[in-house]
């Protein structure tokens, strides 16, 4: 399991893992319906063997897409967690491991659930550690690493934005 985040470094995170995760759903929506039409296409007809090669690139590209904002979300000690826009990342509470559990549209990560249970286990955070957190050995150092890979994002963004207009 990867490290452990406090609520507050969890929540601090959550600009950046908002960002991740629309990419993730607005690219797998885009693959969902490549698969579809590939679905329809006749597998039989030699005139549709260009069309199915292209669809086929594509789902590939759009795959591996995905997976590259997977591995940029677990950077920032998020689990992604499915395609309804679910993020688990791991704490620690009175000593055991649990999984602080988000999801897309909510304000804040105010729920957790034991590592081995989901999101429909899922229990509202007790008011004392939404104020103080949960206990993080490691957090200083990864909240640094959060903010760095967070600064290099916007970075990347705003050059992008400043390259179209």
């Amino acid at each position: 399991m990867p490290k452990h985040l406090s609520v507050e470094d969890a929540n601090r995170t959550l600009p950046m893992v908002r960002r991740i995760v629309s990419d993730i759903l607005a690219t797998h929506r885009e693959l969902v319906e490549l698969v579809k039409e590939y679905g329809h296409l006749d597998p039989d007809l030699e005139s549709l063997k260009a069309k199915r090669g292209e669809l086929e690139e594509e789902m590939r590209e759009l795959t591996d897409q995905v997976n590259r904002y997977i591995d940029e979300l677990e950077k920032t000690g998020g689990l992604f967690k499915g395609f309804e826009g679910l993020v688990d990342f791991p704490a620690v509470l009175d000593g055991r491991p649990i999984l602080l559990c988000w999801k897309l549209g909510e304000d804040r990560i105010e729920w957790w659930h034991e590592p081995d249970a989901g999101y429909a286990e899922r229990q509202r955070l007790p008011a004392h550690m939404l104020e103080r957190g949960v206990s993080a050995p490691e957090t200083s150092e990864q909240e640094g690493q959060v903010q760095e890979e967070s600064k290099q994002r916007e970075g990347l963004e705003q050059e992008v934005e400043d390259s179209g207009s």
